[in-house]
C-alpha cells in the first residue's frame, strides 16, 4: 500500500496551546511563553497555518482517530506514573 499518509490525533491547536496542555496535565510549574513564527528563524520556509489532513489514512485503513486530548492524557499518565509503555498500550483500548 504505497503512498504518503498523514496522521495526527483529532482536533486543532497551536504548539503553544499544546505546551500549555502538557504543563496542565503534568502539574508542572513553569512559564511558557508564546513566540510568533516570525521570530522562530529556520532555514526552511514554513507555512503560517498547517493542519494535517487525515481523511486518506482513515479511509484506507478504516480507522477512527481519537481526539488529541484523550491521547495526550494517556501519554502524560504513562510518563508521570512511570508506567511501562508497552504494557500500558497493551492494556489500553484506544489507539494512542
Amino acid at each position: 500500500m504505497p503512498g504518503v499518509f498523514h496522521y495526527s490525533n483529532g482536533g486543532r491547536l497551536s504548539w503553544f496551546d499544546f505546551a500549555l496542555m502538557i504543563k496542565e496535565l503534568s502539574n508542572l510549574e513553569c512559564e511558557i511563553l508564546p513566540i510568533p513564527s516570525s521570530e522562530f528563524i529556520t532555514k526552511a520556509k514554513r507555512p503560517l497555518f498547517t493542519i494535517l489532513e487525515t481523511n486518506k489514512i482513515q479511509k484506507r485503513y478504516n480507522i477512527k482517530i481519537i481526539p488529541y486530548l484523550d491521547s495526550l492524557k494517556h501519554c502524560i499518565s504513562i510518563l508521570v506514573n512511570g508506567d511501562n509503555v508497552e504494557e500500558a498500550i497493551k492494556n489500553s483500548n484506544k489507539i494512542v
